[in-house]
Formats: C-alpha cells, structure tokens, sequence
C-alpha cells in the first residue's frame, strides 16, 4: 500500500505536509485493510522522508510550510486568476514540457532562451492547466511551488546553514510527493551564497535526489548563463532536459499582445485603441533592440495605458467626465469630507457626502454602456512611450526636429565648408535611413571619411549628429590608443582572467545607454589591423560581441570612420568626381586614394562600407566663409558679457591670407582666429579698464589686428 496515500490518523493531520496540494484527489482504488499480510512491502527511503516530515510537523510548520517559507504555491496564485492571465502562444512549448514531466528518468525541463520571450509566463501557464485539470492524469496532483534562492542563501552565514535549509526543501518536496519545484534564473543555483566555500553547494545537494527520480523540478534560465553554468557538470546536466524557447514569430506576438490588453485595461481602467497593436511592435522592434518579444511589446502597453490613466491627475477639467476623472474626483470629495468630519462641519460633510454618493453611482452604472467616455489610448501616446524607453526623439519627432531632417543637407553645408558632394552623399543615405529604407540588421549608415587633415572630416560628423540624434549622442574613438593587439581590451572589455572582466567597455557604455548615436572612429589607420577585424561584423550586421560575452546593438547608430590615407595624391586644384563612369581629374584622384586604401585594409572591410568619401582641399573662397563661422563663434561667447565686433575687409583679408595653411586645412584657421581677435579684444578691455557692454570694430594697425571702440 502506498505509504502516503494511506488511511491513517498522521496522514489526516491538517498539519501534514501531503495535504497542503489543493488539488490532491482521493484514490479511488485506496482500501482500507489492517491485515498486514497484504500490505506492500516498505520501502525505506520513503520511510526516512515520512519519519521528516513529520519531524517538520512537530515543530509547528503548518501546510507546506517550510515551501511557503522559501517559495510560492503558483497553483494557488493560478486559481485565484493573479498568474497566466491572457497567456497565448508556446503551445508547443506547454506540450513539450508535459512529455517531459511524464518521463520517468528525465521528468526535469529547463526552458532555455532571451531574457524577456516568455519563460516564466509559460510555467505560470502550466500551473494554471494543473489547477484546472486540464493535463494528463500523471500531472493532475501536481504542485507547482516557485522558490526563490536569495530567500534560501539569506540570514546563512556557514557552508552548513545553507546546506541545511537546501536539504530541508528538498526532503520536504520528495516527501510531499506531489511538488515540483521550479528555479527561475537556473544558473543561480551555481553561485548560490557570497563566498567561495559555498559554491555549487546547491547543485551537489540536488544531485542526489534528482538522480534518484525522487525529487522534481523546472529551471528558466538563457542560453549563455545555461552553458557557463552547467556545460561542464554533466552529472547535472544530463538530469535536465533542456526545451529551446525561440523567438516568436510576428503574428504570434502580436496575438499576445492583443490577448493581454484585456489585463493592462482593467489594471489601469483605460481602453487601448486595438488599430495600434502594429505601431506598437513595429517602434518597439525598430527602437528598442536590447530587449526581447513579448516583453518589451508589453512593457510599451503597460506604459501607453499608464499615461492615459494619469491623464486625467494632470488636466482635471479636460477629463471630468472620464472613468479615471470621476475616480480622481471621487478621491478628493473623500478627502474634503474626512477632513470636514475632523473639522466638525458637519453640514458641509452631508454635501460632500450627496456628491460622493452621486460619482459612485455614476461610476457603478454609467461606463458599462457610455464607452465614449472611458479614456482611449491615442496615437502620440504610443509614440511617447517608446520614446521614453528609448531615449531618442526621432521616435515622435517634433516639428523641429522634422524641419532638421527636411533640411538637412542645407544645415551641414552651412556648417562644414567646401564638401558639397560629401554632404549630399551623407544627406542621402541618411534621409533613406530615416524613412525605413534600409536593411533593419545594419546600422543606419556606415561611412569612411578619407582626406587632408583639417578638411572638415571630424566636423561634419558632429553636426551630423546634432541634426540627427541632438548634440550629446555623440562619442569619438581615437584609434592612435589602439596601436597593439592586446589594447582591443579598451574597445570590448578585458579578455577572461585579466583586471577588469565582466565590467563594461567605454563603447558598451556608450551604445547601450545611447543607442541612437554617431560613432567616430577616428584615424582608422593607425590601428593595429587585428583591431580592425573587429569592426567587419559591425559594419555588416550592426553587431558587436564584449570579451565578457555581451552583443552590442548599433542598427540604430551611425558609424563613421576617417582616415589620411592616401592624402598626398590630393592636389590643390582637384575636384572630386564620384561617380564611376567619370573619367575626370576627381576621378583619377579618388582611384588613387582607394588604391592606398587597400595597402591598409582589407578588401572584405573596405567593401562593407555603405559610402566611401574623399573630402576635397580647403580652397582660398572658402577659407572666408569659414572665419566667418569662426568669428560668430566668437560673437556667440561674447554675449554673456554682452560684448559685440565687427571686422574690416582690410582685417578679414589678413585674418584669411595668414591663416591658411595648404598643410593644416582649416584647424590653423580656428587656431589663428582664437589666438589674435580675443588677444585684440582683451588687449582693448584692459586699457578701457571695462569687462562688458561694449562694441568693437577689428580693424589692422602696423600689420598687426587691433581692437577699436565704436
């Protein structure tokens, strides 16, 4: 006869461990029978579980105490309806992990995937069909008890308390019979407790039990931390049978997205606009690419709907008549009344109370049929959200950030001088990026800016980035700092083993908390190449993978690198010709620059790029144009002090004649103009002994630039 399934006075106690699964069912082929000649024979090991628990009975642990204590009855949570609401999808999965409860030597399934595709959800899902009985008859009496591993390593100060407590859940479960026990983050069990002693304690205690077949459980866990933690450990390993949970497909998702709507509503009492269930997922899928389906769809709805519901908080005239509005009023009427009470106004407490009385029934009996006034979710909302997630304005852009991408091309070139062609180049390739013309698993452009030194390379890349992403999404990688092997370490993060392991990389850093960004990689040829095998899977896919095993996303950046190479076929009086067909000087000049560039990179790096650019010299009609911009620089710092110039023709023409420099570009004209005009301005302050409010003209004395009061 089955030791725990018998008739006696100890298996009736409400205190036994068996009789805390609520949805243990009698056997109907139990018989009572004293004779002992026809009794099964003993077993002992279960005699052993028996004889604890009721050990654990004695010491007043009530139902499944010691469970409760360190984990959560997800059967009980699922009859109540506070799990598993709106699950859809993974049927497969479900199907996969009840044929793997019914074995009998593997009876262990651990769900494998990205962090975020439903794993603990589907378990929830599997508690709810035991509790409603809808599994085979071997599941039926099954307990689902979720137990989570920091409760069970908290307040353990000894190798042996941990022990202890680890042995005490897992004889309780084998005794119970009936309880599965379930890890979310699997791989937890390898490192459970803070010292070095007490590593894999866990997993040696679970060994035993699980080889056995006496003891149970499901894991959740990713398919990274799955393989640090157990590849090596097959004795564990091989007592799990691992269930891969991939992506969903895009109707898959949206079908959830669509069945869990239901359960956001009527947590936030606000409807969503059903027409926005593919706007949703198309931002989250564009915007919002470290994160995984269906969670990241889900964590936009639970935003939409909260701002909604907040709606009325902020503009309680505009939304009075709304659900949330009423509700808010119905807070605040509550309030006045208490306080009214408190206060001994009594009359004014009777009003309060007529109006309390009329917003609850409205509140009872007006929103079942009048929808028209239940707040609804619109359209800018959606957007909103994904760009509070994202962090990036092109999500819902402005009127003026539209205006910045309408004219883009018109606001580089009025801040980089003399490189019409490069800027339509990158206007282009930018504008079609913007509008979704573009392969969704590249970054949005990829460039290599190739020139003279002081051409505008590195500028052009900043505005780029102020009319693009805004001013601060933008990050530079001097490539000189990375002239040795080893040194990619700065880059991706130091190799296993060394200082700093496991800690975020600079361009981690970056991209993940801007990954709507420009990034520079400036003077790409100084190098070391191994350095620059880095960068083929960035540029080809749009991702790049840490020493410590973290992918970067950059398929919403833009990635520009510049280079010298090949500078010195550039003549004074080129013009760049790109296109192909030319037979142009440009032309020529340009096949000779790509020519050296081979000498430096490799063929399948430098055909990954989406535009290679050859930015012309600094002419002497525009040198002008940019003091000017240098000079209204200038002018701009000058206005906190309200401090004011002009300059002469006779002053522009020296400025332009001695700060040109055919070697140094246009860095020799900001330096030239920095130095003189503020030396000129300050010398002027100084002798007028005043420190602002002033207008000056820069005129020449003695061939030498000067200041002049007006």
């Amino acid at each position: 006869m089955d030791q725990f399934n018998s008739d006696t006075d100890d298996d009736k106690d409400p205190d036994s461990i068996t009789t805390g699964n609520p949805n243990q069912p009698s056997d109907p082929n139990e018989k009572d029978n004293d004779d002992s000649s026809n009794a099964e024979p003993t077993d002992p090991t279960l005699e052993k579980l028996k004889s604890f628990a009721g050990s654990v009975k004695k010491k007043g642990a009530k139902n499944n105490d010691t469970l409760d204590n360190f984990g959560t009855n997800l059967n009980y949570l699922a009859k109540g309806g506070m799990i598993a609401q709106g699950f859809s999808g993974r049927e497969e999965i479900i199907r996969k992990m009840i044929e793997t409860m019914c074995n009998r030597d593997t009876p262990n399934p651990i769900l494998v995937g990205n962090q975020g595709c439903g794993k603990t959800e589907i378990v929830h899902y599997l508690a709810k069909l035991i509790s409603t009985g809808a599994v085979p008859d071997k599941l039926k009496d099954k307990v689902i008890y979720s137990i989570d591993i920091n409760d069970i390593v908290a307040g353990t100060m000894y190798r042996g308390q941990l022990e202890e407590k680890i042995q005490t859940i897992t004889k309780t479960a084998m005794a119970a019979r009936n309880v599965i026990l379930f890890f979310d983050e699997l791989h937890m069990l390898r490192s459970a407790g803070d010292s070095s002693e007490s590593q894999n304690v866990f997993m040696n205690a679970l060994k035993g039990p699980l080889g056995s077949g006496m003891l149970k459980i499901i894991g959740a866990t990713s398919e990274e931390e799955f393989e640090v933690a157990f590849s090596k450990d097959l004795r564990f390993s091989r007592r799990l049978k691992k269930i891969q949970v991939s992506d969903l497909s895009k109707q898959d998702i949206l079908k959830i997205i669509e069945n869990k709507t239901n359960v956001y509503e009527e947590f936030h009492k606000v409807k969503f606009d059903r027409n926005h269930l593919e706007l949703v997922y198309s931002l989250a899928e564009r915007f919002i690419p470290d994160r995984f389906f269906p969670e990241k769809a889900l964590t936009v709805l639970d935003i939409i709907l909260t701002k909604e519901s907040l709606k009325p908080f902020y503009d309680t005239e505009g939304h009075k008549d709304t659900y949330a509005g009423l509700q808010l009023q119905l807070t605040k009427l509550i309030e006045e009344k208490d306080k009214a009470i408190a206060e001994e106004e009594f009359t004014k407490a009777g009003e309060l109370r007529s109006q309390i009385l009329y917003i609850q029934y409205r509140l009872e009996t007006g929103f079942e049929t009048k929808e028209s006034k239940t707040l609804i979710s619109s359209k800018d909302t959606v957007f909103t959200a994904v760009k509070d997630i994202s962090n990036n304005d092109i999500v819902n852009p402005t009127i003026e950030t539209k205006e910045r991408f309408k004219n883009l091309r018109t606001n580089l070139m009025t801040s980089v001088i003399g490189q019409n062609e490069a800027i339509d180049k990158v206007a282009s390739a930018i504008q079609s990026a913007k509008y979704g013309i573009k392969d969704k698993n590249k970054p949005l452009a990829t460039m290599l800016f190739l020139g003279k030194t002081g051409t505008g390379k590195t500028l052009l890349a900043k505005k780029l980035a102020e009319n693009v992403f805004g001013s601060k999404n933008f990050f530079k990688f001097d490539m000189s700092e990375y002239d040795t092997e080893i040194s990619s370490s700065k880059l991706l993060g130091s190799n296993p083993g060394f200082v700093g392991y496991n800690e975020s990389s600079p361009l981690q850093t970056a991209i993940k908390n801007n990954p709507f960004s420009v990034f520079l990689f400036d003077e790409i040829e100084k190098a070391h190449p191994k350095i620059l095998d880095l960068f083929l899977q960035l540029l080809d896919e749009g991702r790049i993978t840490t020493n410590n095993k973290v992918t970067l996303n950059f398929t919403n950046a833009i990635i520009i690198m510049t280079s010298n190479i090949g500078s010195h076929h550039l003549r004074k009086s080129s013009k760049i010709a790109l296109d192909p067909s030319s037979r142009s000087t440009g032309d020529q000049t340009r096949n000779k620059i790509i020519e050296s560039l081979y000498d430096h990179m490799r063929p399948e790096m430098i055909n990954r790029f989406d535009e290679i650019l050859v930015f012309n010299e600094i002419k002497n009609e525009d040198c002008k144009k940019i003091v000017d911009l240098e000079l209204n620089y200038i002018r701009e710092i000058g206005k906190d002090k309200n401090i004011t110039f002009s300059v002469t023709d006779g002053a522009m023409d020296k400025i332009v004649k001695e700060s040109f420099s055919e070697d140094f570009g246009a860095r020799n004209v900001r330096r030239y103009v920095q130095k003189n005009i503020n030396k000129a301005i300050s010398s002027l302050l100084i002798q007028l002994d005043v420190e602002d409010n002033i207008d000056l003209i820069i005129d020449i004395k003695n061939n030498e630039l000067i200041a002049i009061s007006k």
